[in-house]
């Protein structure tokens, strides 16, 4: 038998909260390209075509989509927050797979 805990909605707000907090060290912004959302897409379910406005002489490696910060936290109870601050670069379409 498997036991779920939920947390609390205000322990989910303490998380929330702290996510948010600037470190006295801020990472550098981080380049995700059209391959990097090619594998998000695959462990999320999700489909990312290619912008029209990309030269399509270029690999999905060499297309930037966007840049900044993408972070995963998984809750107690089993769902998974991601928080994002990031500048896109180009259009891109992300249709739901089929299942």
């Amino acid at each position: 038998m498997r036991i779920i805990r939920f947390i609390g909605f205000r322990q989910s707000l303490r998380l929330i909260a702290s996510m948010n907090t600037p470190t006295s060290r801020s990472p550098a912004r981080i380049r995700f390209t059209l391959a990097d959302f090619g594998r998000m897409g695959e462990r999320y379910g999700f489909r990312y075509d290619m912008p029209d406005t990309c030269d399509k002489r270029l690999s999905p490696e060499q297309i930037c989509l966007m840049e900044g910060f993408i972070q995963e936290y998984t809750l107690p109870s089993g769902p998974v927050l991601i928080t994002s601050d990031v500048i896109a670069r180009h259009r891109y379409t992300a249709p739901q797979r089929q299942l």
